[in-house]
This record gives structure tokens, C-alpha cells and sequence, in this order.
């Protein structure tokens, strides 16, 4: 089954021959492209689609993208003709443009106001996730001309939350997902094929994270205090000193989201499945998925990072990348010590059969 509509202006497009639908948890817009390619008839002529144009992608029925047309592409020759049409969920606009605020800094707001006033000339939508605690108003954050995304992130990095879009075109602030789906990714089953990668380069055995604090009395004075967290699963002198951002509260917490994300992706596998749909609906990025794979050694769960949906000369299939849910949590390291903790051969299954917490 591949069902894939493309609303326009009021229009609705089908009968695509390519089609291509990237939903990622790290990749801030939703994108699309899909193509047609057919033989010259009289009267044939390119879509009457501008770029531009609002539009919603549905994938069997169920809203993946809502957003803008990017772009339309086109060829032909006396026999054939083919054209595509790119676009990006309405998080785009926050992704291609500058943040504009009046004296370049917001001052004592909390991160959901921050994203409100971004986003409100941009007429995106805001939603804190039910139960997501956004932490306390931030003294001061700077624009410094960046982009209007950049900057609302790099406040919900400052507060340990996880930013993505949502299939209705929101600015979605929340946390990893916690849900899990009943199918799993299993060798011999649904797996078509998989390749994983697993480094430690970017992995450090100590975090020093710099910061400044102000201390009482009647001459108030800046004094330099440093958080340090470790990751006991690095077995060499590592250590990566960092600056914590400017009118930061906790620098304890910037360095477990250091050691936490760099411990998480540092595992990375991406499978092919065939068809869009597990049992219960379609692939979705930030839901956990076990995954069976005794090539690499691993029984666990994991968190969907990305995954796109494609169909063309090898029909329906689905690209899912997982990596461990610490990828994208700021929640302190599973690894406690060298004796009860998870090293780097856990990640291959060499001392328990998990390779991430659930």
C-alpha cells in the first residue's frame, strides 16, 4: 500500500512514480520530494503549482508533513517529460531566516516565551508537550544575528529539552519519547538490510564546563566555578573542557547532556524495511523500537532517530535510523562505574544483551 496525496491550494496530486519523505528528530524541518515521469501526451504541461504554495503531504492517509513548496524542477525532450516538487514542513521558514529582536537579547523569559516571540511573525505555532517541565526563566539570551531556529534551540539545549516539528507544521518543545511500538526490528523478519556505526572519537572520559557565578556581599564579584561529570565507560585520559553559556543556571547539567549525547551517538544503525507501516501505523521518529539484530550483537530498545519514507523501483520501503534514547536526553550517563556499568563492548553485546536502556 502507498498512498501518497499532496494537497495544494485546494488541489489534491497523486499517482506519483518517486516519492521521498524525511522525518528526523535532529533535522528541524520535515522534507519531501516527489516526481513524475511519463511519456508525451497532447497537451501535457508542468503542474500548476508555484513555489511557495502552502501544502500538506499525507503517506496512507495520515498527515506526515505540513508546510511550504520549495521548489519544482523540469525536463523534457520530444518523447518524455519529468518534473519534481521539493518542500519542507512550515519549520523552514525558522531554518532559512534570521531571528529579529528588538536589543538582540531576551532577558529573564522563560524558553516557550523565547520560542513564541520567534515564531509568532512567522504565524508557527508553539507546543510545550504535556508534562515537560521547561524549566526556570533564562537571565539572558543573545541572538547575535542567528537564525531564528538556532537560537530557540540553543535556549532549549541551555535547559536540557529537545526541539522538533511536529506533522501539523508546530514547534514542538518536549523530551525524548518514552512510547513504545509492539513491532520490533528484527534480523530474519522485517529486516531488508543494515549497516551501523560505532565510534568513540567524540567521546571524552571528563567534562569540565566553565562558568561564572556571582558572589555576595557588598562588592559583588564574578567567580569562576567549574562543574566536571564523567564517562566511565572511556578508559583513557579524554578530558574536553567547555564555556557554559553565558547566564547559565546549572553547568553541572551542560556537562551531563555532553557526556549523555556524545555516549548516545556514538551508536548509530539504519535499517531498511519494507512497506511504511508496522503494526500499529506508520514508522515515526521519537518512539522506542526493539530492535534484534545478533550480526551486531544486540537485543534492546532504542529510540527512533530518523525515518524516511521512499517509493520507487524498489517499492514501498522505509529507512529507519536508531541510535540510544542518551542520543538525545539529558539524563545522567546509565554507566555508574567500571564493575556494574555499560562499556564499549556493551554496545556490541559482549557483557549483557542490551545495548541501550529502554
Amino acid at each position: 500500500m502507498s498512498d501518497v496525496r499532496l494537497y495544494i491550494d485546494g488541489h489534491i496530486y497523486q499517482g506519483w512514480k518517486d516519492v521521498q519523505v524525511t522525518r528526523a528528530i535532529d533535522q528541524a524541518a520535515s522534507s519531501f520530494t516527489v516526481g513524475l515521469s511519463a511519456s508525451f501526451n497532447n497537451g501535457v504541461a508542468v503542474l500548476p503549482i508555484a513555489p511557495g504554495s502552502p501544502c500538506r503531504v499525507e503517506l496512507n492517509k495520515q498527515t506526515v508533513i505540513t508546510g511550504f513548496v520549495d521548489g519544482i524542477t523540469g525536463s523534457y525532450d520530444d518523447k518524455n517529460h519529468s518534473y519534481s516538487i521539493t518542500g519542507r514542513s512550515a519549520i523552514g521558514d525558522l531554518v532559512d531566516c534570521s531571528a529579529v529582536v528588538k536589543g538582540g537579547e531576551f532577558r529573564n523569559q522563560k524558553v516557550d516565551a523565547i520560542a513564541k516571540a520567534i515564531c509568532q511573525p512567522f504565524g508557527v505555532p508553539v507546543v510545550v508537550q504535556k508534562g515537560v517541565d521547561i524549566g526556570a526563566a533564562l537571565p539572558r539570551h543573545r541572538v547575535d544575528d542567528g537564525g531564528a531556529h538556532e537560537v530557540i534551540e540553543r535556549a532549549c539545549r541551555r535547559r536540557g529539552l529537545l526541539l522538533s516539528s511536529s506533522s501539523a507544521g508546530e514547534l514542538v518543545i518536549g523530551q525524548v519519547g518514552s512510547d513504545e511500538i509492539s513491532t520490533p526490528l528484527q534480523f530474519g523478519e522485517n529486516i531488508k538490510s543494515g549497516s551501523g556505526r560505532f565510534v568513540i572519537n567524540n567521546r571524552f572520559d571528563e567534562y569540565r564546563v566553565k562558568g561564572q557565578s556571582t558572589s555576595g556581599g557588598s562588592l559583588e564579584q564574578q567567580v569562576q566555578s567549574v562543574s566536571v561529570e564523567y564517562d566511565p565507560s572511556v578508559k583513557r585520559y579524554r578530558p574536553l573542557v567547555l564555556d557554559a553559556e553565558e547566564g547559565e543556571i546549572d553547568s553541572s547539567k551542560r556537562g551531563r547532556f555532553e557526556a549523555s549525547t556524545r555516549f548516545g551517538r556514538s551508536t548509530q544503525i539504519t535499517y531498511t524495511v519494507q512497506g511504511w507501516q508496522h503494526s500499529g501505523g506508520l514508522w515515526e521518529p521519537n518512539v522506542l523500537v526493539r530492535v534484534i539484530d545478533p550480526y551486531f550483537r544486540i537485543d534492546g530498545w532504542f529510540l527512533i532517530a530518523s525515518v524516511v519514507y521512499s517509493y520507487g523501483s524498489e517499492g514501498t520501503q522505509c529507512e529507519i535510523t536508531v541510535m540510544p534514547k542518551e542520543a538525545f536526553t539529558v539524563e545522567k550517563l546509565t554507566v555508574k562505574s567500571e564493575s556494574s556499568g555499560q562499556d564499549w563492548g556493551d554496545v556490541f553485546g559482549e557483557k549483557n544483551s542490551t545495548a541501550s536502556g529502554s
